[in-house]
């Protein structure tokens, strides 16, 4: 797919790129500039697709900040968008559950007791099991799951160099915070719960 050429001046863009770098407050301004930016950055990141992300993030620091990748892929992708954030469907929940179940790959816990939440983001976190790797290595080669109080300082120190998703809170509970974690970065990640 290709992407349509940006509408600002080259210049002007180069301007914005680098007062984004340099910049992080009034975030109205960030958001404006991200978004005129948009196209020049999609391009770019194309371009040099062999950058690894602590290259990307060095040229475009804000695609950390809040809201920032969704308002991209919503200026970028329109149509698209509102399946960005569509739920995970219980019924896909329960499929996995079951075929963990049958491959003796399910914890050991009530699923009976758990919310739809809590099993969608328990039936999330064994999809990885589905694998030829060990159930554990499956299980937390994506999605972490650790207590509420975790040292996060010292969370993200020995975490790995790839993206993974931190999830806060008990196993049989939807968790109370999630983050995703990349380049030794918590980014904090807003919870929709769809209740139970």
């Amino acid at each position: 797919m290709s992407l349509a050429e940006s509408t600002i001046p080259g210049e002007r863009a180069l301007q914005q790129k680098e007062w984004l770098k340099h910049n992080s407050e009034p975030f109205t301004q960030v958001q404006s500039y991200m978004k005129d930016t948009v196209l020049c950055r999609a391009n770019w990141i194309r371009a040099n697709s062999s950058k690894d992300i602590l290259e990307l993030l060095t040229e475009y620091p804000h695609l950390t900040s809040p809201g920032m990748i969704a308002q991209d892929f919503q200026v970028l992708h329109g149509e698209a968008a509102p399946k960005l954030f569509e739920t995970w469907i219980p019924e896909y929940a329960e499929k996995v559950l079951y075929l963990a179940k049958q491959d003796n790959k399910l914890p050991s816990l009530s699923v009976e007791d758990m919310t739809l939440d809590a099993k969608g983001e328990l039936a999330l976190t064994l999809l990885p099991t589905m694998t030829w790797h060990s159930i554990e290595e499956s299980r937390t080669a994506f999605i972490h799951q650790m207590p509420v109080g975790t040292n996060m300082v010292e969370y993200l120190l020995q975490s790995k160099p790839f993206l993974s998703v931190l999830a806060l809170g008990e196993p049989q509970q939807c968790a109370s915070q999630a983050f995703v974690i990349l380049a030794v970065q918590a980014l904090p990640q807003e919870h929709t719960a769809s209740g139970s």
